[in-house]
């Protein structure tokens, strides 16, 4: 990650109370491979597309389509956010296609936070201290209450500041 000082969490706000989170986000993702598997690339799309546009973007390591938000394009190559999980990556233009209204029924599965009283102008963490903090994020359970909600400067998600 290029800001460790600001990170995105993967959530299921709509099914905490029933402990069903997995099969909730199993479910979108075979919604979506289903959808990127099927119909053509649009070019006039394409051509459309630009900062914080919802696409569908092959991941690379795994092959499979995911729920994604353009970062960056630079000439056949986006930076996008996959907005279910919080990574990004890179894709070629062959790898972007358009979402179908009926995925935009279920907001994103991940939220960008801040830690509670961390000032940015001040200093950014060290790399090895990011790397700490990770471990104990990744891959497990965390509640948090978020403090306040904004905007964030370069995608349409909002970012939370939150505390444990």
């Amino acid at each position: 990650m290029e800001n460790p000082e600001k990170t995105y969490s993967c959530t299921f706000m709509e099914d905490y109370q029933n402990h069903d989170n997995s099969a909730v986000l199993d479910e979108l993702s075979k919604l979506v491979e289903q959808a990127g598997r099927s119909g053509e690339q649009d070019p006039t799309w394409l051509e459309s597309l630009h900062l914080s546009s919802p696409c569908l973007a092959l991941f690379p390591d795994d092959n499979l389509w995911y729920r994604a938000q353009v970062m960056c394009r630079t000439g056949n190559m986006f930076s996008v956010l996959f907005i279910d999980y919080g990574n990004e990556g890179e894709v070629d233009v062959s790898g972007v296609k358009a979402v179908p209204h009926f995925l935009f029924e279920t907001p994103p599965k991940a939220f960008l936070c801040t830690l509670e009283g961390f000032d940015e102008s001040k200093g950014v963490w060290e790399e090895s201290v990011f790397d700490e903090f990770h471990k104990l994020l990744v891959d497990k359970a965390l509640c948090v209450t978020p403090l306040d909600a904004g905007d964030n400067l370069y995608m349409a998600i909002p970012q939370y500041a939150v505390k444990k």
